[in-house]
């Protein structure tokens, strides 16, 4: 029978818990705590930090009220796990990224998931409410990934169980980590690839048609429009057929060059221009805009700022070439400078006004966007105060990093690093050595997320931020052994897909008169042909994930020069606003 002395701590290691949600530093004190315990040699140090501090309690029930959060709300694993894997008899291939939000609802492959429940670490969804059915369990870090001195990030909390991709489909193994998403839907690669390449069998590459991607429903090619096109938002591959009632037939794969001599979004695959006629490589990207429709695109991922500096999400804009749709909602009388690339409107007609300039990302941001954006102003409504206007191509929910975070997403962030310090001080608790390593590396990755996020301290606390339901005293949650949970964030790396180039070069397409450079597109083996992965088993107990071996090499990727398929994963799941 549990003592009131014992249900006291655990009331009160919840209350140290939401403390810490509250003003982030707090576990930073606390995780010197546990590093003075042990180069002391002495547990019962975190005891008396925790009583000094005016919580009656000790690390265990700590870690246990941690672990009761993680358990029953979602948001503490609010992230974009971007690296997924599916796997099929005993093929691994790339699969849909799974975004967790900060206020405990979720995403698959940006499709929201409806009548969810999460319980024991443990999401589950069915077809009866979505397209697809899945069953995961999340895992946080082993603290002793902090040991890696050279880490640029944290050891990322992680996923694995089962997805149904589709009613009457089997079930495959569905695993994922934090990372940048690797699978986009079409309208991440809106735009006007106006310099374009067709290089047929054995000959020079020539001028191509223009195609232009306007929204997912919308695509044409040469200015004419593609019918029955299909598109594989996690391969990003576009194709179409003449049977489909097209004069051509092609399949291309979109990517994002990120070095190089041109930085933005572009294509690469084959074009057939005649029934009947040779099968051509086929390549193009963004060209030098001059009009509005070179600023054709969905900006799904928009951002107003207030006077008093508080944001949220903005309304989406798409530029349809002769159309400005505002919330879907057509803009009348709008104008557009060419020498600024400044798009205008004002209220009368409208029921909104507003003055955004378009430019091109060609440095990275912080999440690893490049391409079109807009930055200026908007005003919606007659008495509405003007308000300053940021937008990327794309949707909240394939890039939701794009968004300024809000002071509970920041708290959530931050939970990473709690994680990790709840476990080593845990460790200290049981006895068990740290290098010094770890500690040192633990404060300064807090250290340099404080300086990304500057006033986490003062985070809000906010429905999201919930350490759980209260703890029974007579049966509280079970402490994990974190010397046991070392490899289950090397789950989800079989493949390793955010690190698998794919297109070929295409920086030197400058002269769609004189193209000479693209040649081997197709010399891509698929990214799905990996092989010698070592099988995971045993997942659904964490202790016993012991035969997780190093990431297999994909060696059949060739002739791969220069861009990249994916994003660059950043420390700050954050995006940037421009001013």
């Amino acid at each position: 029978m549990m003592t009131n002395g014992a249900n006291q701590g655990f009331v009160d290691a919840q209350r140290f818990l939401q403390d810490v949600l509250n003003k982030p530093s707090l576990n930073t004190a606390y995780t010197q705590a546990g590093a003075d315990a042990q180069s002391q040699g002495n547990p019962g140090l975190v005891a008396k930090w925790l009583n000094d501090n005016g919580y009656q309690t000790d690390g265990t029930q700590v870690y246990q009220a941690f672990e009761n959060m993680t358990a029953n709300n979602l948001a503490a694993w609010a992230g974009v796990y971007g690296k997924t894997n599916l796997k099929t008899n005993g093929t691994y291939t790339a699969g849909p990224p799974l975004v967790v939000f900060a206020n405990g609802t979720a995403t698959l492959n940006s499709v929201p998931i409806a009548g969810f429940t999460f319980s024991n670490n443990l999401l589950t969804w069915g077809l009866d409410s979505n397209s697809t059915a899945g069953s995961v369990t999340f895992y946080q870090p082993s603290p002793q990934g902090a040991n890696d001195q050279n880490a640029d990030s944290p050891p990322s909390a992680s996923f694995f169980g089962s997805l149904t991709p589709a009613s009457g489909k089997p079930a495959q193994q569905y695993s994922g980590t934090i990372g940048p998403v690797t699978a986009f839907p079409l309208e991440y690669w809106s735009g006007h690839y106006s310099q374009t390449a067709v290089t047929p069998p054995g000959g020079k590459a020539a001028a191509g048609p223009v195609l232009i991607v306007q929204d997912a429903q919308t695509v044409s090619l040469g200015g004419v429009a593609l019918k029955s096109f299909t598109y594989d938002d996690i391969a990003n591959a576009l194709s179409w057929t003449f049977d489909g009632g097209n004069a051509t037939a092609g399949a291309i794969k979109f990517a994002k060059s990120t070095s190089g001599t041109y930085i933005g979004p572009l294509f690469s695959g084959t074009l057939q221009q005649s029934q009947g006629g040779p099968v051509a490589q086929f390549s193009g990207r963004f060209g030098t805009p001059t009009t509005l429709a070179d600023w054709v695109g969905v900006y799904g991922v928009t951002t107003l700022t207030k006077p008093d500096g508080s944001y949220l999400a903005g309304p989406p804009l798409q530029v349809q070439g002769s159309a400005v749709v505002l919330n879907n909602v057509p803009i009348q009388g709008y104008s557009f400078d060419t020498d600024t690339s400044t798009l205008s409107w004002a209220l009368g007609a409208n029921t909104s006004a507003a003055q955004i300039k378009f430019a091109r990302v060609t440095t990275p941001t912080s999440s690893g966007y490049v391409g079109n954006i807009f930055t200026g102003t908007l005003q919606q409504g007659q008495g509405g105060i003007q308000e300053s206007w940021f937008g990327e191509v794309g949707n909240p929910a394939s890039n939701p990093g794009s968004v300024p975070m809000t002071e509970a997403q920041k708290v959530v962030q931050i939970l990473g690093y709690i994680a990790l310090g709840f476990g080593l001080v845990m460790g200290i608790v049981q006895l068990i050595k740290w290098a010094a390593a770890a500690w040192r590396w633990l404060a300064a990755k807090f250290a340099d997320a404080n300086e990304e996020n500057p006033g986490l301290d003062d985070a809000l606390p906010d429905a999201a931020d919930d350490p759980g339901p209260p703890i029974d005293p007579n049966d509280p949650p079970p402490v994990n052994d974190v010397t046991d949970v070392t490899d289950v964030t090397d789950v989800t790396d079989v493949t390793d897909v955010t690190d698998v180039t794919d297109v070929t070069d295409v920086t030197d397409v400058t002269d769609v008169t004189d193209v000479t450079d693209v040649t081997d597109v197709t010399d891509v083996t698929d990214v799905t042909d990996v092989t010698d992965v070592t099988d995971v088993t045993d997942v659904t107990d964490v202790t016993d994930v012991t035969d997780v071996t190093d990431v297999v090499d994909v060696t059949d990727v060739v002739d791969v020069v220069d861009v990249i398929l994916v994003e660059e994963e950043a420390d700050d799941e954050k995006g940037e606003r421009y001013k």
